[in-house]
């Protein structure tokens, strides 16, 4: 067996990695499988790779795999994450090293690393102490050797790894070993590995992640992979190496000086650094980092260097120590029981309500606001925020792991051991109890939000937080007022948006009209169930459940209420204009304009952005206006009810009959026989389907949709300079609900993916490794 373990390592990596299992022959070439740790500059894993890869001879390939799978995939995270691989890239092709970047996606699903780790044999990854990770790295050291290395920690965890109940005990027992560290400068590895043959092929098409970006921000790559479009790209902070690197250096010139006296304001926007989602995705060295701020000195940094070498690396080792870092078990006992005493009346809030910043409490919904906009809060804040979720749950562990499903999804730095212990804190982790017990946080630190409030400026706090995404306030006008329309409505006008609806009908609907009968039973004339719903779109399914709008029937939503209760949900905060005919669309130099007319009179409006959300041949008809063709074909549909007090049996072909109550029934036609008798008047169509069924049709009616379902479609969001095209013919399983959803939220993210310059991540680099 050949054996590679530390002693094989220069010691400043030897310290940082563990062996998971060994290898019985020299390997074919090492592979870089770069998780977390997302650079080649000043990178323990990416020097371990090299060094190893040199010392047995063999090529190096650098291996960036951005899956699907991760909790709380969406587009927000995944943008960050390729803008990252792009900056990796340019690195790479500078200095000569092989780098693949797979991107999990539709048709592109295959166990691709598992493939590359038997053919190589030898496996070099970041350490990761959090799930999926975790899972994933063991199987794949079920095929090869895999090597673990610690990127992310100054005291690599090897070298420490424990986890102690107070700050200051940690940094007592580590201030030697850091104190040592510190000042130290990262050791050179001038080892050149060799590049991979030119015959060899990966086992898939890897993606050229600038190109991507440069050709439409990633959208279309994107558009293909199943996460959340609901959590939007923040614009104003860009992922990769050179930007982390630009920020930290402007920092240090503006604002660690006086980290020590601004830290804890968060209305002083460049009081802290703002370094953690960098930091979090491993794209700029914790090394560097604090031997800046230690080479710059000063109160202000040194109280940076606490917060970096005590509570974050304190977060880090805990994780590693511990099975599992998220669990409510890592709580200390006192907490837990002291939780479980409280017995005071909790008036709980939804998970939904507060998401969207509905609590009541200003300080706490700018908080909220900031995170779900733009994917940041300031820490001193996220203390405050994290402890106000105990006075809305009942339950502390509910509470607890509420607090971080919102940090883990929003925040850019979520996932991750220092934000998830700073949540975890907010319940007594790394904290000590205080008394007397209050009724609600019982012996619990208590951070009441509005002692914080009082502490600083809120107008300029809110000027923050509450600012709009993708660079500003934009107006959005919507045309159409179904299920697409008013779900992108939602979405937008919590992003900070002004969104104006356009419906041609006097309600709300589209198709899911309903009728109320003479008995008070309710007709659901359109759709009766929401079908293929997204699994990314539970949060708010589950809301609309607790609503009592609609119930769970296996996959399906079947309502409960009329559905256009819950479109008039979905569009508040929005402007709805009813019985609005749009007759025409123009693209102008800086937006859209949309002529819609009203009993006869006719308004013009100008728009930064448009969604299209009608029927697929009618959105054809709107979309020849601007030069775009778009094909696709809608079935029609026509139901009829009245009274009938026993079911009908064997009803004509093409007839599906239905029981709403003990005096009223529901015919609904094939899309076939709709077809023959869609241009007849409702009162014809109501005589000639009472007397198919043998009734009479007094006390009957009629409805129909000459566009009811699509059944074909471009099945993707469609846009073209600042119109988009939406609904059940432009999302996954076209002509369900699902798809109209899907469109909706994917049209909103395509929103936030600028297009990106192919020069965007370029700056100066090493010419070769030898240089490092």
């Amino acid at each position: 067996m050949l054996m590679i373990d530390t002693s094989d390592l220069p010691l400043h990596l030897a310290e940082r990695c563990i062996f998971r299992s060994q290898i019985t022959d020299t390997p074919t070439f090492v592979i870089h499988w770069m998780r977390t740790a997302i650079r080649l500059e000043e990178s323990p894993t990416f020097d371990t790779a090299r060094h190893l890869a040199s010392s047995l001879g063999v090529p190096l390939l650098v291996y960036h795999g951005i899956d699907e799978r991760y909790q709380y995939a969406s587009y927000r995270h995944h943008r960050f994450l390729l803008e990252g691989a792009a900056d990796v890239a340019d690195m790479a092709e500078s200095i000569g090293v092989d780098h693949i970047v797979h991107v999990s996606r539709e048709g592109f699903r295959g166990p691709y690393l598992l493939e590359l780790a038997k053919q190589s044999g030898l496996v070099i990854t970041d350490m990761v102490d959090l799930n999926p990770w975790n899972n994933w790295a063991e199987k794949v050291s079920d095929h090869c050797c895999l090597v673990e290395v610690d990127s992310h920690c100054v005291l690599p965890r090897p070298v420490f790894g424990k986890s102690k109940d107070r700050p200051f005990r940690f940094r007592d027992a580590t201030k030697d070993e850091m104190r040592a560290r510190v000042s130290r400068n990262w050791p050179l590895i001038r080892n050149k590995p060799l590049r991979m043959p030119e015959s060899w092929k990966p086992p898939f098409d890897p993606v050229d992640i600038r190109v991507e970006l440069s050709k439409d921000g990633g959208l279309e790559l994107l558009s293909k992979c199943d996460i959340d479009p609901t959590v939007v790209a923040v614009t104003e902070v860009r992922g990769g190496s050179s930007h982390a690197i630009e920020h930290w250096e402007n920092w240090c010139k503006s604002g660690i000086r006086s980290y020590h006296t601004k830290r804890n304001n968060a209305a002083i926007i460049d009081g802290v650094s703002g370094m953690s989602p960098w930091i979090h995705y491993g794209m700029i060295s914790v090394m560097r980092i604090v031997r800046d701020a230690a080479s710059i000195g000063g109160k202000g940094a040194e109280k940076f260097l606490d917060e970096m070498l005590v509570f974050r690396e304190h977060a880090h080792h805990h994780a590693h120590a511990v099975r599992n870092p998220e669990d409510w078990s890592n709580i200390p006992g006192w907490a837990i029981s002291s939780w479980n005493q409280r017995s005071v009346h909790i008036s709980e809030k939804s998970p939904l309500q507060l998401e969207r910043a509905r609590s009541g409490d200003l300080l706490w919904d700018c908080a909220q606001t900031g995170l779900l906009r733009h994917g940041s809060m300031h820490n001193n804040v996220r203390m405050t925020w994290g402890k106000a979720f105990a006075g809305w749950r009942k339950d502390a562990e509910d509470a607890m792991h509420l607090a971080l499903e919102m940090n883990n999804r929003f925040a850019l730095d979520g996932r991750d051991p220092s934000s998830i212990a700073g949540v975890q804190w907010c319940f007594g982790l790394f904290d000590r109890a205080f008394g007397p017990a209050d009724p609600v946080m019982g012996k619990i630190r208590k951070r009441p939000t509005e002692n914080h409030a009082n502490r600083i400026d809120m107008q300029s706090y809110i000027e923050i937080t509450n600012r709009a995404t993708a660079g500003g306030e934009m107006e959005i006008g919507i045309i159409g007022g179904g299920l697409s329309g008013t779900f992108a409505a939602r979405l937008l006008s919590d992003l900070g948006h002004n969104v104006t609806i356009w419906d041609k009908g006097s309600n709300l609907g589209g198709r899911l009209t309903s009728w109320q009968t003479g008995r008070r039973a309710i007709l659901h004339l359109g759709a009766r169930s929401l079908d293929s719903i997204p699994k990314w779109m539970s949060r708010f399914t589950t809301e609309w459940e607790t609503l009592g709008l609609v119930k769970r029937d296996g996959d399906s939503l079947v309502p409960i209420l009329p559905l256009p209760e819950l479109l008039n949900l979905l569009s508040e905060g929005s402007e709805v204009n009813h019985g609005h005919m749009v007759c025409n669309l123009e693209l102008l130099v800086d937006g859209v304009r949309v002529d819609s007319e009203f009993k006869g009179e006719r308004k013009s409006s100008r728009f930064d952005r448009v969604l299209v959300a009608v029927p697929v041949e009618q959105a054809a008809d709107i979309a020849s206006e601007i030069d775009l063709e778009i094909v696709g074909k809608s079935s029609p549909c026509i139901v009829a009810w009245g009274p009938c007090e026993t079911l009908l049996e064997n009803p004509p072909e093409g007839f599906s009959i239905y029981k709403v109550d003990e005096k009223t029934t529901l015919v609904e036609l094939s899309p076939e026989i709709s077809h023959q008798l869609i241009d007849q008047d409702k009162a014809l169509l109501t005589k000639i389907i009472t007397e198919r069924i043998g009734l009479s049709d007094e006390g009957w009616k009629s409805h129909k949709w000459r566009y009811s379902r699509a059944s074909s479609g471009p099945g993707s969001v469609i846009s073209r300079h600042g119109v988009s095209f939406i609904g059940d013919a432009f999302g996954k399983d076209i002509g369900f609900a699902g798809a109209a959803l899907d469109s909706a939220a994917r049209a909103v993210s395509n929103m936030h993916l600028s297009i990106l310059d192919p020069e965007f991540n370029r700056r100066p680099v090493q010419s070769s490794l030898s240089d490092w």
